[in-house]
């Protein structure tokens, strides 16, 4: 995973007060685990998922990422393609604010 100073540069959100950047933060993390939890529901049949469910309630996010590498191989992709895409969508909404508040 990408250090999360590195994301807040190239989302161009550096230059905002650290709260402010916390608050980037949050949101984009927020936004990407709904964003990887439905490509993920598309992906999986109706058991799958509630077999997902069950591991995760009862083990916890560690067991639940082993059961997606185990049953949804293209589980890193997904993850990646949608975390690439919302930086790019976030990098666009700050730099409009950017370009509103000068």
């Amino acid at each position: 995973m990408q250090d999360v100073n590195d994301i807040i540069k190239e989302i161009g959100a550096d230059s905002l007060e650290l709260e402010a950047q916390k608050q980037v933060l949050e949101q984009f993390f927020t936004m990407l685990n709904d964003r990887v939890g439905i490509a993920l529901g598309e992906q999986m049949t109706d058991d799958q998922l509630d077999t997902f469910d069950k591991v995760r309630e009862e083990g916890g996010d560690e067991k639940a990422f082993e059961w997606l590498a185990q049953n949804v191989p293209e589980y890193p992709n997904i993850y990646r393609k949608e975390f690439e895409g919302l930086k790019e969508e976030i990098k666009e909404v700050v730099a409009d604010l950017g370009a509103t508040s000068s």
